[in-house]
């Protein structure tokens, strides 16, 4: 994984003493970034305050962070001896000791990298990435944290509940399948986009809705084939989930509707096409932004299209699909 600590430091694994003192120069504690030193003897456990930290970051809006653990607040390296703390121990504390509820169907994503800070010390930047939009708890010490601002702060029972209400929800949205092909006797391009449900929610989505609205210069027409409704222009209406026309959008799983958008389009005029896409269900309503980008080594190929953009809006929260 190691996508975060890419992206704090600039560069891959392995990262040195050098690249730590530099980054630490211009860094300060954030939502995404926390330092915690360990003194030795200590009053709580080194294991007690990581998974504090990890479940904080997995519980905050972003649900990822890094946690470097062997320097102070004041961003001295102090490094940690092996035979106190390791790579392997860590792990072990991570696997066993966060759960969740609901129970999270794919585990979150970590990665630990240990940088030699010498005298046989050791700094340990571990990497948490949450995979399931619910709510996590440290089995140390039987409570919830979420991190927010440059702080982790514990959940008491009201707060807990809450969280577990605005998690327990479908969360559906749309990606597409396009192929793009030529007809040889026509300066005109076909693109054909098959819209696919997705849920990463916790519940299936019943009666879900998706308004697919198609901009972009050149487009010289729009068809629809059957299972969806062309409403004006290049807008469309799709829906799953309608017992017993078709099946729920179920967690970690999609549903194929089988039915294509098809639009003509000039290729010298149109170098660009904008989808956004609007998707309902009966708690929740995301909105979801797209584009596709038309190069001549597209033609005849299946192109995956994600949003470049995602905002998921429920009733009780608003958050960012990563």
């Amino acid at each position: 994984m190691t996508r975060l600590i890419e992206e704090f430091f600039g560069k891959k694994a392995p990262i040195t003493r050098q690249d730590l003192e530099e980054f630490l120069r211009t860094s300060e504690e954030s939502v995404r970034l926390e330092f915690k030193e360990v003194k030795l003897p200590q009053k709580e456990s080194i294991k007690k305050q990581i998974l504090k930290s990890i479940v904080g970051f997995l519980n905050s809006a972003e649900g990822e962070g890094l946690l470097i653990v062997g320097v102070s607040d004041r961003k001295e390296i102090a490094g940690i001896p092996k035979d106190h703390l390791n790579k392997e121990k860590i792990r072990n504390w991570i696997r066993d000791g966060i759960s969740s509820v609901p129970r999270a169907v794919t585990p979150p994503e970590y990665d630990i990298i240990e940088v030699d800070v010498g005298e046989g010390k050791y700094v340990y930047l571990i990497e948490a990435c949450r995979r399931d939009d619910v709510v996590y708890f440290s089995r140390e010490s039987g409570c919830a944290y979420v991190r927010i601002g440059d702080s982790t702060n514990r959940l008491d029972l009201n707060e807990s509940l809450e969280l577990v209400a605005k998690k327990s929800l479908a969360k559906p949205y749309v990606v597409f399948k396009c192929k793009i092909t030529r007809d040889p006797s026509s300066p005109t391009i076909n693109l054909a986009f098959e819209p696919i449900f997705r849920n990463i929610g916790s519940k299936p989505a019943f009666y879900v809705t998706a308004i697919i609205d198609i901009t972009g210069k050149g487009i010289l027409d729009s068809q629809a084939e059957e299972n969806i409704m062309k409403l004006k222009d290049h807008e469309f209406q799709v829906s799953a989930g309608f017992i017993p026309l078709s099946i729920p959008v179920y967690p970690i799983d999609e549903v194929k509707k089988d039915a294509r958008i098809i639009l003509t389009v000039d290729p010298v005029m149109s170098r660009k096409i904008k989808i956004e896409v609007k998707c309902y269900e009966m708690e929740v309503m995301s909105q979801a932004y797209y584009e596709i980008e038309l190069t001549p080594d597209m033609e005849g190929k299946i192109i995956k299209i994600e949003p470049t953009k995602k905002r998921i809006q429920t009733l009780y929260d608003t958050w960012s699909l990563k």
